[in-house]
């Protein structure tokens, strides 16, 4: 089965969504928000969102290995530097070959 995670990183919140190729999104896990990326400490406290938004859905999918973990974060446009380093970390931290990091705006 192909699976990927989807995060909306926001100042208010962060939803993490687990999609696969069996239909519709099935599961979703939602936590307060950081401050952004070009905050102090923003790197940080995206990280502690998103590993805390991610890790119930996995956990509640043992052996799910997501091929690709993508991050929408407040701040990511004017801090690109953040933004790698919280790929960086992420890639370390969650069971995913493949992580992006880009802006929440659209």
């Amino acid at each position: 089965m192909t699976s990927a995670v989807a995060v909306d990183l926001g100042k208010t919140g962060c939803r993490a969504v687990l999609w696969d190729d069996t239909g519709p999104v099935r599961e979703t896990h939602d936590v307060p928000g950081a401050p952004g990326l070009a905050t102090r400490d923003g790197v940080t406290a995206a990280r502690a969102a998103v590993r805390a938004a991610v890790l119930p859905l996995l956990e509640r999918r043992p052996g799910l290995r997501p091929a690709a973990l993508c991050v929408g974060a407040a701040g990511a446009a004017s801090a690109p530097d953040a933004a790698r380093a919280l790929a960086e970390q992420l890639l370390t931290d969650l069971p995913v070959p493949r992580v992006a990091v880009t802006s929440d705006a659209v």
